[in-house]
């Protein structure tokens, strides 16, 4: 019984690091560009979903996804690990609110 807890406190444990590193993706790549030919045109692409029936969807292609915020974490990991840093890391500013009025 003692192992069962313990292995599922594991899962959970690692879930909630992925649960947090999908938050810091989708922190930083939510307000993507929408990516543009050289000319300036924005680039789309035109899908034909099974549902429609033959109809087709255009949507727009965005920019590739950063991951610059783990180069920032294994920054601080090692400040934090050579005593550079002491303090707990300060928290970022709240990106902007996807929600348009």
């Amino acid at each position: 019984m003692v192992d069962c807890m313990a292995e599922k406190e594991k899962r959970n444990g690692s879930s909630l690091v992925a649960d947090k590193f999908a938050i810091l993706h989708f922190n930083e790549n939510s307000d993507r560009e929408h990516a543009k030919l050289q000319d300036g045109t924005e680039q789309v692409n035109i899908v034909f979903p099974k549902y429609k029936k033959g109809e087709y969807t255009v949507k727009k292609i965005l920019v590739k996804c950063t991951y610059r915020y783990v180069d920032d974490l294994k920054e601080n990991v090692v400040r934090i690990l050579e005593g550079i840093e002491t303090a707990v890391l300060e928290r970022a500013a709240a990106p902007r609110s996807l929600v348009r009025f």
